[in-house]
């Protein structure tokens, strides 16, 4: 049998190639009108005239892509859509979800002298967590269903699971930015049992779930690039 290697170039297999998604960031004024009480015109004014800015404009750069470039190095896969549009949600009741790409901002716009709940550091890690969501279920569901670590806590329930991946990333992406303590802080913030539970396993074995991504990466290169003629 003759196994045939085709090795890729340096310059085409670099990851510095990769781009980051652009994210569009608009109100999502749909969801907000079946709010009960309704949202506060001036309330949406902030939304539109100071929050959406700071977030697209200084933030997002400074904070939030720095960590979505360390997983694309790691990975050395894009996004399937890499210019997704976050609708931004002021209506209460609207969760958060990764597909399609919402975000309920209620807990971080305030009118003054009020102030919001929770930080700018905070909407980072949370829209950072719902894009890889969507960045697991664009290169990793095969593995998820092959995964020893999943099988092992699969008794946990597909809440947990599902997002054992996407913490595993995250993790890894605060630490090669040196915000491991940011990342802490965020995880202290968490009040959803399912959350709570993803956190403390990655936090033990989140370089193990690390490792079956690169695993799996290098399977997959292999694959690609060899042939096997008999």
């Amino acid at each position: 049998m003759l196994s045939v290697q085709f090795f890729k170039h340096e310059e085409t297999s670099t990851s510095f190639k990769l781009k980051p998604p652009e994210l569009f960031w608009e109100y999502g004024i749909v969801l907000d009108w079946q709010s009960n009480p309704a949202i506060d015109s001036e309330l949406i004014k902030e939304l539109e005239m100071r929050f959406i800015p700071e977030i697209r404009d200084r933030l997002w750069p400074k904070k939030g892509a720095p960590l979505i470039e360390s997983v694309l190095k790691l990975v050395k896969k894009e996004f399937k859509n890499n210019h997704p549009t976050v609708s931004l949600q002021l209506n209460p009741q609207v969760n958060s979800m990764s597909h399609p790409l919402v975000m309920n901002t209620s807990d971080f716009v305030a009118l003054p002298p009020q102030k919001p709940t929770y930080s700018l550091e905070a909407f980072v890690y949370r829209i950072m967590a719902l894009l890889m969501m969507r960045y697991t279920v664009d290169h990793c569901q095969k593995l998820e269903q092959t995964s020893p670590l999943i099988e092992k806590y699969q008794s946990e329930g597909p809440a947990v699971t599902n997002r054992l991946f996407p913490f595993a990333l995250i993790q890894y992406a605060y630490k090669k930015n040196d915000r491991i303590q940011e990342l802490n802080e965020r995880i202290q913030e968490a009040v959803t049992p399912a959350v709570k539970r993803a956190w403390e396993i990655i936090r033990t074995e989140g370089q193990q779930f690390i490792k079956e991504i690169q695993d799996n990466e290098a399977f997959i290169e292999n694959n690609i690039t060899t042939a096997e003629y008999k």
